[in-house]
């Protein structure tokens, strides 16, 4: 495919726009920008496993959703400028980092530069790459992915015209993304695993939106009618976070119902069935797979048809239990205060049970003793500083007894002394904030530059971050700080007596 920024039509938007002196409907140039590049440990289990995904977050999106979670990323194109070399050495880095994958995310408008950062990198990389997107995808992109990208992990958000057109702006979307899809397939075909790790293949991902369980429902069946139930994984997902801001459309302003996802999950196993093949077909890749209960005996008891089931244990003669045996339940509370009382119950009945309840109140209790450590080491230092800052001002009116008893004896109120003497203590305060924030934020820059180095330019993945308004706070408090440890000198100074302090002076 001939690109030519000038005149983009990379996407299925089509606009066109002159991206060497400007943006296009994607909100990026031709410049590659990068959100962040660093181990990733939230997608899926298959894709990110126990070492992370090598996750690099591209700037911009041709996408557009009205309910994005990362506008910031996609829309303000913020990130870190790269060349292709170095977008090249990053994928590299990951791949040290002994990450399970190069996981490319939102990168369609780079695909140019993406495909030259690949083509330098896939002869030295024994890792998978894995093309992470929106679905929105041109045919002519994917062509230009051929071969440099061994898993496709798209979404397939819309299925009707109404839908795509009030939430992305493009009524064209399920035409776009269905076709895209089927090209995806046809580029990895069946899937391939590394243990319980994917190596090569097609993962479709699905966010159920409130309100849309039927729409969801058609994209199941036309999934299952498109592909081969046994070559392609299913990411259903049930996780929609309203956005800060309002929305027209009042389905998007509510999380999901129970009752909507649940009724999705069902439908899953109705739509695709069960795979089939025999027990050595089954890994442990298959054991994350959500749907309803009793649609899942009834499928297993049929397919395999008075055998054993995979992980169900049998009868010394090799028979299987009439009934199921399970390792675990995941049960689910109303409110987080009540996980204590229900793991309680659980443990009464002779089961094992861990809430995340009790790993936050770990938490809490492991940052308790941190903020009383750090707490106790101001404490000391504000303390060591207000003497410093005491003694210095008593030297200080040692030192100029003389002057003082001067301007007595010329008139100068003691209320003007008092103030003199404070005001000269606040600006110690004052030079002393103003030098602990400059170290502040060298130590800081030192922190951040040492685990971005970990974490391959990790742009945004800093662990230091100093807001101006602590800056402004620490500054503020030190001067009051040196105005308390000076009053005591003050009161000393205008307690001076004129005369003496000329005779001594």
């Amino acid at each position: 495919m001939s690109f030519d920024a000038a005149h983009c039509t990379l996407c299925p938007r089509q606009c066109s726009a002159d991206r060497t002196n400007g943006v296009g409907a994607c909100h990026c140039g031709t410049e590659i920008r990068i959100a962040r590049a660093a181990l990733h440990y939230w997608e899926e289990p298959c894709i990110s496993g126990k070492d992370g995904s090598g996750a690099v977050f591209f700037a911009g999106c041709a996408l557009g959703c009205v309910f994005c979670q990362n506008q910031e990323i996609s829309r303000c194109a913020v990130g870190k400028v790269l060349t292709v070399g170095q977008l090249a050495d990053a994928f590299l880095r990951l791949q040290e980092q002994n990450a399970n994958n190069i996981n490319l995310v939102t990168g369609s408008h780079f695909t140019p530069w993406i495909v030259q950062a690949l083509e330098l990198t896939k002869p030295k990389m024994h890792i998978p790459v894995v093309w992470n997107c929106g679905g929105y995808e041109s045919l002519e992109i994917l062509h230009m992915l051929d071969g440099l990208v061994d898993i496709y992990l798209p979404d397939l958000k819309f299925y009707t015209a109404e839908t795509a057109k009030a939430y992305a702006n493009c009524p064209d979307y399920f035409s776009v993304a269905s076709k895209a899809i089927l090209e995806m397939y046809r580029q990895v075909e069946a899937l391939s695993w590394n243990g319980d790790l994917l190596e090569r293949g097609l993962m479709v991902r699905h966010l159920v939106l409130p309100g849309h369980r039927k729409e969801s429902m058609q994209i199941l069946d036309w999934l299952a009618d498109a592909l081969p139930k046994a070559d392609f994984l299913l990411s259903l997902m049930g996780q929609y976070t309203p956005p800060d801001e309002p929305l027209s459309d009042k389905h998007l302003n509510r999380r999901i119902a129970t009752f909507e996802y649940e009724s999705v999950r069902k439908y899953a196993v109705q739509a695709s069935g069960v795979v089939a093949g025999g027990q050595e077909d089954y890994g442990e890749h298959f054991s994350s797979v959500y749907c309803d209960l009793d649609t899942l005996k009834q499928a297993l008891k049929k397919e395999f048809a008075g055998r054993a089931l995979p992980g169900q244990p049998v009868t010394k003669s090799g028979k299987p239990y009439r009934e199921f045996c399970y390792s675990q339940a995941l049960v689910r509370v109303d409110d987080i205060h009540q996980a204590d009382s229900v793991a309680a119950a659980i443990r009464q009945m002779g089961y094992n049970a861990e809430t995340n309840a009790e790993f936050m109140k770990s938490m809490k209790s492991q940052l308790a003793i941190i903020q009383a450590v750090l707490g106790g080491i101001g404490a000391v230092s504000l303390l060591v500083a207000a003497i410093g800052i005491a003694n210095t001002m008593m030297m200080s009116i040692y030192e100029r007894t003389k002057e003082i008893g001067v301007i007595k004896v010329l008139g100068c109120s003691l209320k003007n002394i008092r103030q003199m003497f404070l005001l000269e203590a606040a600006f110690i305060g004052l030079m002393g904030g103003a030098a602990g924030c400059v170290l502040s934020f060298a130590v800081s820059t030192v922190i951040n530059a040492l685990t971005a180095t970990k974490n391959i330019m990790g742009v945004g993945g800093g662990i230091s971050f100093i807001p101006p308004w602590l800056v402004l706070a620490a500054v503020g408090f030190s001067m009051l700080v040196g105005m308390g440890a000076g009053y005591i000198p003050a009161l000393r100074a205008m307690r001076l007596s004129p005369l003496a302090a000329i005779q001594n002076g």
